[in-house]
């Protein structure tokens, strides 16, 4: 593999074209000895990441649909369960949504500040403080 090869692998990744886990197939095809751009692979494989935001809105809207149960868990505050929502959404476009926009989406979906997280992890800690001053 040439420095030119492995370079516009990592060029891909670091501008999204592709998320690192498929960044890791692609390199694990570029060491078995295959000569072409990670563009050109990702190209043939169909890897791309999904950009359209419309597909990403319907994919998301789908899932939700999907597991009604899962989004009122959400909505109460266990942010946890996101993880799960994302993790379908992976699996119907078979790797190729963004994570992170998934991510975005689904929050802005349920009405979910991003500061959301920092409060769900001060609450957890401050839990964990109390069950240790508990148990001494």
């Amino acid at each position: 593999m040439k420095a030119k090869q492995l370079g516009s692998l990592i060029d891909y990744v670091d501008n999204g074209g592709i998320s690192a886990k498929v960044g890791k197939n692609v390199l694990g095809l570029m060491i078995e000895g295959d000569k072409r751009s990670a563009e050109a692979i990702v190209e043939e494989k169909g890897w791309k990441q999904m950009d359209d935001m419309s597909d990403l809105e319907k994919l998301c809207e789908t899932i939700m649909a999907q597991y009604p149960d899962k989004v009122k868990v959400i909505q109460k505050g266990n942010l946890g369960v996101l993880g799960f929502l994302v993790g379908q959404i992976m699996k119907e476009s078979k790797g190729r949504a963004n994570p992170v926009v998934i991510n975005e989406l689904l929050r802005s979906r349920m009405s979910i500040p991003a500061s959301a997280d920092n409060n769900a992890n001060a609450n957890a800690n401050s839990k964990q403080s109390k069950k240790k001053a508990k148990s001494t």
